[in-house]
C-alpha cells in the first residue's frame, strides 16, 4: 500500500517540475525582454500558474484520501465481521432490532460512495478543510505536521488563489519567482502528507 502513495507523490512531483520549467522559462524571457507574448501578460501567466499549482494540490489530496478510504473499506470488509457486532458497538452495546443482522459488514468503495465522501467532507488547499476530511480518514494532519511555517505558506497560497478566483485579484504583488517558491512549498507538503500517511499506525492493519 504505501508504494501506492509513492506514485500517487511522484505523478505530481512530475507536474510540478513542468509547472516550474515553465514558469523560469517564462522569468527568462520577461527579463531578456525578447518575447513580447509574455513581456505584456505576465500577470496573466502568473495567475494561470497559481491556479495550476493549486489545482494540482486539490487533485493530490483527494487522489491520497481516495486511497485511504478504499483502504479502510477494503481492510473491513476482509475480516468478515457481522453487522450485528458493528451496530451494537456503536449503540454502546445496547442491542436493538437494527442490530440483530449477523450478515457480514461490507463497505462499497464504489464510486458512488466515494462522491458521497467527498460531498460530506470536503477536500480543497483550505488547511482546515484538509485536515478535518483526514481526520475522518484517521489521519491528524494538524498534529503531525510540526512545522507552523509550511502550514503559514500553503494558506497564503490558496489565500492569493481565492483572491484571483473570486475577486478578480491581478495577483500584481506575485512575481514568478514567487510561484517558484510556492511549488516548491506545494511539493515540500505534498511529501509531508505522503509520509505522514505511510508511516501511519494503521498500516498494521494492511491486507496481506
Amino acid at each position: 500500500m504505501e508504494q501506492d502513495y509513492l506514485l500517487i507523490y511522484n505523478k505530481y512531483h512530475s507536474f510540478l517540475e513542468n509547472l516550474s520549467s515553465l514558469a523560469k522559462e517564462t522569468e527568462n524571457r520577461v527579463i531578456a525582454n525578447s518575447d513580447n507574448l509574455f513581456v505584456n501578460n505576465v500577470n496573466f501567466f502568473s495567475r494561470s500558474y497559481l491556479l495550476n499549482l493549486c489545482t494540482y494540490l486539490e487533485a493530490y489530496l483527494t487522489e491520497i484520501a481516495t486511497n485511504l478510504f478504499k483502504r479502510h473499506c477494503e481492510c473491513i470488509n476482509l475480516y468478515s465481521v457481522p453487522k450485528s457486532f458493528i451496530l451494537a458497538s456503536l449503540s454502546s452495546w445496547e442491542p436493538s432490532k437494527k442490530s440483530q443482522d449477523i450478515e457480514k459488514y461490507q463497505l462499497s468503495y464504489d464510486k458512488r460512495n466515494i462522491k458521497k465522501f467527498f460531498n460530506e467532507n470536503k477536500i480543497s488547499g483550505n488547511l482546515d478543510k484538509t485536515f478535518n476530511a483526514f481526520k475522518v480518514l484517521g489521519i491528524e494532519l494538524d498534529n503531525q505536521i510540526k512545522e507552523q511555517s509550511i502550514k503559514d505558506r500553503i494558506s497564503t497560497i490558496v489565500n492569493k488563489r481565492n483572491d484571483v478566483i473570486h475577486r478578480n485579484d491581478d495577483v500584481i504583488d506575485v512575481s514568478l519567482s514567487d510561484i517558484e517558491s510556492y511549488i516548491t512549498t506545494v511539493d515540500d507538503y505534498m511529501q509531508l502528507i505522503m509520509n505522514i500517511v505511510t508511516q501511519s499506525e494503521y498500516k498494521a492493519f494492511k491486507t496481506q
